[in-house]
């Protein structure tokens, strides 16, 4: 595991499903068990809990304000829900490898075009994907 949570070492769909594998079975998981699961003494609950508002801000997580709580409680949004979920067939995952270099140009225009009408947090999810992306290229 990452001895930290930024984007370019810890992608959103590896932090969510951390909270999805750390939930209980009404879906809540507490920043301090999500950080326990991560096995590094550099990530705290509160950096966890600092992550988990930026994923609120995107309409990823919920936060449970029920009184009571020691730690703060998460759990994924309906949204959230749909993105973790989001698979490809294996004819679509076919068609993806099959692109060449060059039709990688083509490719992300056409999901440029898409990803400009598509809802607010499926557009901040791809753009921070793009992003870890390219910062990971540069450090390659």
């Amino acid at each position: 595991m990452p001895d930290s949570l930024r984007l370019v070492d810890f992608l959103d769909e590896e932090f969510l499903a951390l909270v999805v594998d750390n939930a209980d079975y009404e879906g809540w998981a507490s920043s301090q068990t999500i950080a326990e699961s991560i096995l590094s003494e550099e990530i705290t609950t509160r950096n966890v809990g600092s992550r988990l508002a930026w994923m609120k801000k995107y309409g990823v997580v919920e936060r449970d304000t029920r009184p009571g709580r020691t730690y703060r409680h998460w759990r994924l949004t309906s949204a959230g829900e749909a993105l973790v979920r989001a698979r490809f067939t294996k004819r679509q995952t076919d068609a993806l490898h099959t692109v060449s270099d060059e039709q990688l140009w083509r490719l992300t225009a056409e999901l440029s075009d898409r990803y400009e009408v598509v809802d607010d947090t499926t557009a901040n999810l791809v753009r921070r994907r793009f992003s870890a992306a390219a910062q990971r290229r540069r450090y390659r």
